[in-house]
């Protein structure tokens, strides 16, 4: 598609002026290549499946082949793009030995079908529920009456977790056995043995359902005999006779319950793998970020195994109309749920339900999904059986498969994160009062029988302080527009949190002594926290309180001085924001409190950095993710105007701007320059009926940020952004201190002739300007050293200094950005490394920066400390003009005397520094009463000056530098100029290294069997990196700059 530039008139509070109407044209967008490498131990087709259920069709006898119809049935399936079939069986029934191995040769011949149709098969096997026929209940054959030993039972009454269909559930048939079975009995080898023998059937993968303790009867479970002696074994602790939340005991079981199933899942799956090292296990999780796995035991996200992901059943407000009439405040909680799910899987591919009752609002299921990162499960409410609509899922799963790569390969680029504790979870909320699954417990139509709560008031997550600040905080963030992603307790690692500036914890008070040094780390690397709560941080991992909060040191205050609110700046560190207010709560009550709001997001905004922001209403979506293989970036925005109870959703039009700045800073970590802009959508409504095709909005760029006017948002849109890339993106870094507040500036220069300034947030810009100016500050990178170097490196470091009294153009050639200065004026010179910068003003007050500058060569195990001081330089201007001829040498002298420079750091195994001084070689000095254009070489570096001078200077890094300058009409004093230079060295992707002891070592690549310990670390464009190595440490895995070797993936040695 070819980039089309429009003219686009700015407005003064608004992004644009209204467009000239047009008819637009549906191009074709242009695809890399296809990405088909695993990720773990997941295939491409797991990455990127499309399911959908057979069920409604019988199995055929195990010897023939299957029947027209059944045939007819799975051609329908692939017509409809499905590319994983969920093999409904009979095996939730109990089956003896001869009827299973029947129902396995069932399995055999309908895979063999599914495979010839290019399809993949997952059967579905329920790991926790057996359901045995009333004939076999009557006749005393069912499961637990001839298994007694192998069920559940109650804590409190130790009654049994059994019961006999009478309209309890829908899948269980009145008459039938419901028998939920003990994790720890004999049910766990025969399951697994079970599974073992349909791993060999040639079916891809099991679909294990209902690993739960069940509570369909209101019972706690499991104090069965096998449980209790578990429990003691792996804790030392009784199981608890009642449901206590006092009770550290009680706590410690509820906890202990997540790995149990954990532990009996792994256990089928290992046995299953055995037989077929390629056969998947897909886990229904019905607990997502509310207190049903409190309440029934399994933590999805705790559960981590090899060849192990989930599929999330997210539930729908209700039975018979799914989300139609869902408020806001539940459709909040429907994205909270697929948010959660997706980061509960990572890096694992994650499948969720997308329930629908009419083909609208099950689109709007699938885009939610899609949006958020979710692979779709498309059916129909409240069963599994059909499709909601199938030409609707043959729509949407076309558009799912031309786009693929994008959802499914592409890397999430929020820069602020939401924080899911699951010991928070367990502790905080008392999931005996309800489960908080959504907001609205009565449903706005009377004739409703099956919504969620059925008018119990106590079931709405409004009423839990715990859940309720976190979902808060999810609609803070969501009406705010600031892009942010989820992690979860169980998933915490140091590695989870490097592309993010910002973590919320949302009245976290239980926090793990692991987690805690987790967050210390962050921070005292410059992360930032906000923190909310009465009580941050005070119960440690069983629920238990601590004698002083886990993070006082970060938040500055102890448990008996907690005030109403603090920003705390950590020393050499980021800042973390603290509000004792639950303000998400408030928020989540009433979107109409503005004090709440402001106080998560406005008060923070300096802490929140969004690569988007937008004009939209608060009630639109955004999500943003990068794919760097095919040079993408991707703008998802979802529409919720208009379904408050009922389901009219309302077109809307507005615009959203993107920082290129940022996303070639922080993460695509080249100079990013948008060669096309496309609108792509799967909404019927969309101009472009092909998959294949999109739109190209209008749009204005200046380099810096790309505006995009975005016209009829019906329910999903994405904007792609195409880009090409060269060079490392130029990023300096100044850091001032004063009293006890560090700011640490950052200037990033883009190629396209526009210098950017981006503000991060451990990051200012620092500009010294009478009128409008742009200065790029030189990077600075201190060494222990008493020597004041002037260096020149003959490489892309190029300087024009051009005295006119015409508008001037200097060209800088390869890396370096071209400005357009008129000296009469102001003069801005500005080179993407190193910078001499002049400031001239009309009047009287000449400005001289007199700037240090070190040469420092260093390797990846270099710890570069920048320790912040105060120079000040007084200069007295005398009233003077000096033209040095074209081609003069000149040289420059910088005298210091020898005052106390001490500059402390820490370097890890520093490689040879050379520091060399020279004589400024081919200065020119240009004068001149016309427009000039002056062409400098890439190796030539010029500088000019009026005459040696001799300044005396106490400096160790020029960070704050305070600059007196005597008035006198129509003088200009040159600045005294030292050149800095800084070159980094990449370490190989396969390297071997000596330890102390002389001992070779390689760098292996990422093994989840072994532990990390950091040994250096470097700090590259403002970001710090980790180089780690194997031995005994705590258990992070290696990172570093995207697609730098040496750090992402460090490869086997040779």
């Amino acid at each position: 598609m070819v980039l089309i530039n429009l003219v686009l008139t700015v407005l003064a509070g608004s992004a644009f002026a209204v467009p000239v109407a047009r008819a637009p044209t549906c191009s074709k967008l242009s695809m890399g290549t296809p990405i088909t490498s695993p990720i773990g131990s997941f295939p491409d087709w797991a990455i990127k499946a499309r399911a959908g259920d057979a069920a409604a069709y019988a199995l055929g006898d195990g010897t023939a082949n299957l029947e027209p119809t059944d045939k007819a049935y799975l051609d329908g399936m692939k017509a409809q793009g499905v590319t994983v079939v969920e093999l409904d069986t009979e095996f939730s029934g109990y089956l003896d030995d001869a009827a299973y191995a029947g129902a396995v040769d069932n399995v055999k011949t309908v895979s063999q079908y599914i495979h010839s149709q290019g399809m993949k098969v997952v059967v579905y096997y329920p790991g926790g529920e057996v359901l045995s026929e009333k004939t076999a209940v009557t006749a005393g054959k069912s499961m637990a009456k001839q298994h007694p030993d192998w069920v559940q039972y109650d804590i409190t009454t130790n009654q049994t977790n059994v019961f006999i269909g009478s309209g309890q559930v829908f899948w269980v048939d009145p008459g039938v056995e419901s028998a939920w079975m003990d994790f720890n009995s004999g049910w766990k080898d025969y399951f697994a043995k079970r599974v073992a023998l349909l791993a060999g059937s040639g079916a891809d993968g099991v679909w294990i359902d209902v690993p739960l303790y069940n509570d369909i009867t209101g019972l706690w479970c499991d104090a069965s005999p096998r449980a209790a002696a578990q429990f003691k074994a792996d804790t030392g602790r009784t199981v608890p006779k009642a449901v206590n939340y006092k009770d550290e005991n009680f706590r410690a079981w509820l906890q202990w319950r997540h790995t149990n199933i954990n532990n009996f899942l792994k256990y089928a799956c290992s046995a299953a793998r055995k037989v077929n090292p390629n056969f998947l296990c897909i886990i229904e999780t019905v607990t997502i970020d509310y207190l049903y796995a409190t309440r029934t035991g399994f933590d999805g996200p705790s559960l981590i195994g090899d060849g192990i992901t989930h599929v999330w059943e997210i539930d729908v407000v209700s039975l018979d109309n799914s989300m139609r009439t869902a408020l806001e405040d539940d459709w909040v909680s429907f994205i909270s749920m697929y948010k959660y799910s997706k980061s509960g899987s990572a890096p694992n591919p994650s499948w969720a339900f997308t329930y629908g009752i009419k083909e609208d609002d099950a689109r709007h299921s699938i885009v939610t999904a899609v949006a958020t990162g979710n692979n779709v499960y498309e059916v129909k409410s409240p069963k599994k059986e059909v499709s909601t609509d199938t030409v609707m899922r043959t729509r949407m799963y076309k558009w799912i498969a031309a786009n693929e790569d994008r959802l499914y390969r592409s890397q999430r680029l929020a820069r602020v994160a939401l924080f899911h504790s699951s010991e928070n979870r367990d502790y905080i909320d008392d999931a005996t009062q309800g489960l908080g699954l959504f907001c609205t417990t009565t449903s706005p139509l009377a004739t409703d029988k099956t919504w969620w709560a059925q008018g119990t008031a106590a079931q709405s997550c409004y009423n839990f302080q715990g859940l309720g600040e976190y979902r808060g905080a999810v609609k803070a963030l969501l009406h705010s527009h600031i892009p942010f992603e989820v992690i979860v307790s169980p998933r915490l690692s140091l590695v989870d949190l490097a592309q993010y500036d910002t973590i919320v914890l949302p009245n976290v008070q239980a926090i793990t002594d692991a987690q805690a040094a987790i967050f210390r780390s962050f921070v005292q690397k410059g992360g930032n926290l906000i923190v909310t709560g009465p009580k941050p941080g005070l119960l440690n991992d069983v629920g238990t309180e601590r004698q002083e909060l886990i993070l006082s040191d970060l938040l500055g205050f102890t448990k008996a001085t907690i005030p109403a609110s603090k920003i705390n700046q950590v020393p050499n560190g980021g800042k973390v924001s603290y509000i004792q207010s639950t303000a998400g709560w408030k928020y989540l009550n009433a979107t109409t409190d503005s004090a709440s709001l402001n106080s998560l997001i406005a008060v923070n905004a300096a802490i929140l950095p969004t690569l988007v922001s937008t004009t939209a209403d608060r009630r639109v979506h955004f999500e943003v993710s990068h794919l760097p293989e095919w040079n993408e970036v991707y703008i998802h925005m979802v529409n919720y105007i208009g379904v408050n109870g009922k389901y009219q959703l309302t077109k809307t039009s507005f615009a959203v701007t993107i920082d290129l700045a940022q996303l070639s800073s922080k993460f695509v970590k080249k100079n990013l320059i948008v060669s096309d802009v496309s609108i792509i959508s799967p909404d019927p409504s969309f101009a472009c009926q092909d998959a294949t095709t999109g739109i190209t909005p209008l749009f204005t760029n200046d380099g810096s940020k790309l505006v995009a006017q975005i016209d009829s948002l019906d329910q999903y849109q994405v904007l792609v952004l195409k880009y090409t890339s060269s060079g490392a993106a130029s990023t300096t870094t100044v850091t001032t201190t004063t009293g006890p507040t560090t700011t640490t500036t950052t200037t990033t220069t883009v190629p396209t002739t526009t210098t950017t300034t981006t503000t991060v947030p451990t990051t200012t810009t620092t500009t010294t300007t009478t009128k409008p100016t742009t200065t790029t500050v030189p990077t600075t990178t201190t060494k222990p050293t008493t020597t004041t170097t002037t260096t020149t490196v003959p490489t892309t470091t190029t300087t024009t200094t051009t005295t006119t009294t015409k508008p001037t153009t200097t060209t800088v050639p390869t890396t370096t950005t071209t400005t357009t200065t008129t000296t009469t004026k102001l003069t801005t010179t500005t080179v993407p490394t190193t910078t001499t910068t002049t400031t001239t003003t009309k009047p009287t007050t000449t400005t001289v920066p007199t700037t240090t500058t070190t040469t420092t060569t260093t390797t990846t195990k270099l710890t570069t400390t920048t320790v912040p001081t105060t120079t000040t330089t007084t200069t007295t201007t005398k009233p003077t003009t000096t033209t040095v001829p074209t081609t003069t040498t000149t040289t420059t002298t910088t005298t210091t005397k020898p005052t106390t420079t001490t500059v402390p750091t820490t370097t890890t195994k520093p490689t040879t520094t050379t520091t060399t001084t020279t004589v400024p070689t081919t200065t020119t000095t240009t004068t001149t009463t016309k427009p000039t254009t002056t062409t400098v070489p890439t190796t030539t570096t010029t500088t000019t000056t009026t005459k040696p001078t001799t300044t005396t200077t106490t400096t160790t890094v020029p960070t704050t530098t305070k600059t007196t300058t005597t008035k006198q009409a129509t003088t200009t004093t040159k600045p005294t100029t030292t050149t800095t230079t800084t070159t980094t060295t990449i370490k190989p992707a396969t390297q071997t290294t000596t330890t102390a002891g002389g001992v070779p070592k390689c760098y292996p690549a990422w093994d989840p069997n072994f532990d990390y310990t950091v040994v250096a670390t470097v700090s590259l464009n403002g970001i710090n990196y980790i180089d780690k190595t194997i031995g005994e440490g705590a258990g992070v895995r290696p990172d570093g700059p995207a697609g730098e070797s040496g750090w992402v993936s460090e490869g086997p040695c040779a």
